[in-house]
């Protein structure tokens, strides 16, 4: 599984994200990109949930 974490200001839903999304299903690659919230210690503890509801190596890519 690759995580995607958008910077500040950014979304799951951004140009990057995008780009990643059409580059890893072409690759039949589990990708996602989470939106997460501005608030630091929130956007951890989505990130941490996130990656312990997941059975497999987790790949992260992050942007700034």
């Amino acid at each position: 599984m690759i995580i995607y974490i958008h910077g500040f200001g950014g979304s799951g839903e951004g140009v990057k994200a995008s780009l990643f999304r059409e580059y890893f299903k072409k690759r039949n690659k589990r990708f996602i990109a989470p939106t997460l919230s501005y608030t630091p210690k929130l956007a951890i503890l989505t990130l941490k949930e996130l990656i312990e509801s997941f059975n497999e190596d987790i790949y992260l890519i992050g942007s700034s």
